[in-house]
C-alpha cells in the first residue's frame, strides 16, 4: 500500500525539545492557567495588549479578564474537551476600554494556556460560501496535477502569500512539491524534494500545533515568558505563536522567506502532504485567514488523496 493510501502516521507522542523552549513571536501574547484558573505564566509583551504585568501572577483569571469573557473561555474547553484540538474565540472582549482579541485556548499537563491576537475587522464575506466555490473548482479538476495546481491558487487568493506549494509525500516517506501558485519574479521549488526525516518531523510538529505553523516574521525578537518562583517552564508545544526554531529560521532565509504558513494535508489520519506558504516580507496571516485555509485544506485533502490514486 502507497504512503497516498495509507498516509504517513504521526506520532502524536513525538515533543521535539525546542518546544519547551518559553518564548512565543511577538503578534501574539499568552496567558497560562491552573485548573483552578490561577495565572502561572504570562508573556513578557502582554503588557502591549492589556497593559498588565508579573503582579497578576498568582491571582485567579477572573482578577485580569471581564467574568463574561472568563465565562466565553470556559465554555470553548468544555466543548473540545477530549478531542485533542484548540479552542478558538474570535472578537472576544477582555477588558474595558481594549480592543477585541481573537483566542487560541488548548489544554496542556498542567492547565491551559490562551493566546492572543489582536482581532480582525469581521469581513462581511459569506466564508461558507466561499469555502465552497472554491473546492467546486477543485472537483472539477481533471488530472491530479490540475487538482493540487487549482488548491494552491485558491490557498494564495485566500492568504496573499508569495508563493505557496502543495507537496505530497511519496512512498519512500520523502516529501515532494508537485505544484506551486507564485508571484512572478519569485523563485520556483517546483520539483523539488524534501527529506523524509524533514517531513516526519514536520508532520509532527504540524499536528502539535492544531493543523497550521506560522511565521510572522524571521527577524522578530520573542517574546519570553514570566511565572512565579513555583513553577516549570511552560510546556508550548500546542502553541500555535510559539518562536520558530533557528533550523526553521534557517530554511527559510535559505529560500528568500521573511514569513511562512504551513499545514498538513491528512487522510485518514495519515499525512500524505504538506501545504508551504512563503513570503518575502513579514506577512501575519490573520485569525480568520489561518481559520479558512485550514478548513479548505482538510477538505481538499481528499480529493488529494483520490487525485493520487486515480490511473
Amino acid at each position: 500500500m502507497s504512503v497516498a493510501e495509507r498516509g504517513l502516521g504521526i506520532d502524536r507522542k513525538i515533543i521535539p525539545a525546542t518546544r519547551m523552549d518559553p518564548k512565543i513571536q511577538p503578534f501574539a501574547a499568552v496567558i497560562a492557567v491552573t485548573t483552578d484558573w490561577v495565572i502561572t505564566h504570562i508573556s513578557a509583551n502582554i503588557v502591549e495588549f492589556l497593559d498588565i504585568d508579573a503582579s497578576v501572577l498568582g491571582h485567579t483569571l477572573d482578577h485580569v479578564l471581564l467574568e463574561d469573557a472568563v465565562h466565553e473561555i470556559r465554555g470553548v474547553l468544555n466543548a473540545t474537551a477530549g478531542h485533542g484540538g484548540a479552542g478558538r474565540l474570535l472578537g472576544c472582549d477582555l477588558r474595558h476600554g481594549y480592543p477585541q482579541f481573537d483566542l487560541t485556548i488548548h489544554e496542556n499537563e498542567t492547565g491551559y494556556v490562551i493566546e492572543l491576537e489582536q482581532g480582525e475587522q469581521l469581513s462581511k464575506m459569506d466564508d461558507i460560501g466561499l469555502l465552497r466555490g472554491l473546492m467546486a473548482r477543485v472537483k472539477q479538476a481533471s488530472t491530479p496535477e490540475e487538482t493540487a495546481d487549482k488548491a494552491a491558487r485558491s490557498i494564495r487568493a485566500l492568504t496573499g502569500f508569495d508563493r505557496v506549494s502543495v507537496c505530497r509525500v511519496l512512498d519512500d516517506e520523502r516529501g515532494k512539491v508537485v505544484s506551486e501558485a507564485r508571484l512572478p519574479g519569485i523563485r520556483t521549488l517546483l520539483g523539488n524534494e524534501i527529506a523524509a526525516e524533514y517531513v516526519a518531523d514536520m508532520g509532527n510538529v504540524l499536528n502539535a500545533h492544531a493543523q497550521q505553523q506560522i511565521v510572522a516574521d524571521v527577524d522578530a525578537t520573542p517574546a519570553v515568558l514570566m511565572s512565579g518562583p513555583d513553577h516549570a517552564p511552560l510546556d508550548l508545544t500546542h502553541a500555535i505563536s510559539l518562536a520558530p526554531t533557528p533550523r526553521s529560521l534557517a530554511f527559510l532565509r535559505m529560500h528568500a522567506a521573511r514569513a511562512a504558513l504551513s499545514l498538513p494535508i491528512i487522510n485518514d489520519g495519515g499525512l500524505i502532504g504538506l501545504v508551504v506558504c512563503h513570503h518575502a516580507k513579514p506577512l501575519r496571516a490573520g485569525f480568520r485567514t489561518r481559520m479558512l485555509v485550514e478548513l479548505f485544506v482538510d477538505l481538499f485533502a481528499h480529493e488529494f488523496a483520490k487525485a493520487a490514486t486515480t490511473p
